[in-house]
């Protein structure tokens, strides 16, 4: 489980000036918007250029990196003379809108401070730039555990948590420790499907090494081939967008329909992809979960890589420096529970019947893999490409 975040506190001055739209406060506060603006826009460039400048790795780790002093200020001094003209408005719509403009202005002077000093040392700050080339100011606590322990296991006579993807080698160790929990009854219940007779897996013997360069054209060529031997009907889940879009570029004119992460909204992209049975649907992690389509539509999974987290995530690089076995500990079954729930995609019902291909032999061939094979249940296994359409045109082979 990974540690939620508490809060995107802005993104780029663009957000800050929506933050506070439409309620310029009055009374000699006139020139307040222009100063905000101002001090935001400086800030958040500050940020974007420290972000991209080889002092800054994963996260922040210096109090007063880029000075925020007059900005969060001038929040201040924004928040009063809302709650000034929220105390004079004569209009109870205005007086609500008022209200809850102080409260932003006031949080976002808040929790930019308390970033940029670094200030609550259970929590990791760091930089993220978004599409459009514009900076945000993050922050994740590194254990929520206390937290979930105090408001929710501890405050009732009992809890059941649930789920396809809760252990990591036949283990609820690494979950129970992230969620906070000190006693439990544990249960790990068989599948009712017949893994055996509806699922392949596939690792295509060939492959180059993540690490090697030329992997990621690999990948390419392969999901194109693997989308022509299932007659489209696949989903390709991506650990990268430059896979997901070298990939893009190889399958566009292939004769499949292709529908890729952010041309239409997730969930009308799923329903397309239900609806049209031989098109092929392209996304990174957010369809790594949550996409339930049973039936003949999503045959096949294609899984491009091994999803451990790279080395600069903020919260990895944070957990490794108070903990050396932290590839063990935190890395590893993460990386299992997030392939679990790539692999569920594939049989929904028990009369499904499909091939998940995954490209990163490391699964095969390093130490670690036999914890990722070990969480999946009794498949066949091959290394051979060509079994992708035995397999799907009904040879049990």
């Amino acid at each position: 489980m990974i540690a939620p975040t508490l809060a995107a506190v802005f993104a780029a001055e663009g957000h800050l000036a929506q933050a506070l739209d439409g309620y310029e406060p009055r009374a000699g506060h006139e020139g307040l918007r222009a100063a905000l603006e101002e001090q935001a826009t400086a800030f958040f460039g500050a940020l974007l250029a420290y972000r991209r400048s080889p002092d800054y790795r994963a996260r922040l780790r210096e109090p007063g990196r880029v000075p925020c002093e007059d900005l969060c200020a001038t929040l201040r001094q924004a928040a009063r003379a809302y709650v000034a003209a929220a105390e004079a408005a004569q209009d109870q719509g205005e007086h609500a809108d008022l209200e809850r403009a102080a409260r932003r202005a006031d949080t976002l002077g808040e929790r930019s401070g308390a970033a940029m000093s670094l200030s609550d040392r259970g929590a990791v700050y760091y930089l993220d730039v978004d599409d459009e080339e514009r900076a945000a100011l993050c922050s994740k606590l590194v254990d929520v555990a206390p937290f979930l322990a105090r408001a929710l296991f501890s405050s009732a006579r009992s809890v059941t948590v649930t789920s396809a993807t809760l252990s990591a080698g036949e283990s609820f160790e690494f979950v129970r420790r992230e969620l906070g929990v000190d006693m439990s009854r544990e249960l790990i219940v068989d599948s009712p499907f017949s893994f055996r007779d509806q699922c392949l897996l596939v690792v295509p013997d060939g492959m180059p090494l993540p690490s090697e360069p030329a992997f990621p054209a690999a990948v390419a060529d392969t999901v194109a081939e693997v989308i022509d031997l299932a007659r489209g009907r696949t989903l390709a889940l991506f650990t990268s967008y430059r896979n997901l879009n070298l990939t893009l570029d190889r399958i566009v004119g292939s004769g499949h329909r292709v529908l890729c992460q952010g041309a239409l909204p997730r969930t009308a992209l799923i329903e397309e992809f239900r609806r049209d049975v031989h098109s092929v649907l392209l996304g990174t992690e957010s369809f790594w979960g949550g996409v339930d389509v049973p039936g003949e539509s999503l045959s096949c999974v294609v899984i491009d890589r091994l999803p451990f987290l790279t080395p600069d995530d903020p919260l990895l690089d944070a957990i490794s420096e108070r903990d050396e076995r932290c590839f063990l500990t935190q890395s590893l079954p993460r990386a299992v529970i997030a392939f679990k729930q790539a692999f569920g995609r594939l049989i929904r019902t028990a009369t499904d019947r499909g091939v998940v291909v995954v490209l990163d032999r490391r699964i095969l061939t390093r130490r670690y893999g036999a914890a990722f094979l070990q969480s999946l249940p009794r498949v066949r296994r091959t290394e051979h490409l060509a079994d992708v359409a035995r397999f799907l045109d009904g040879d049990a082979g």
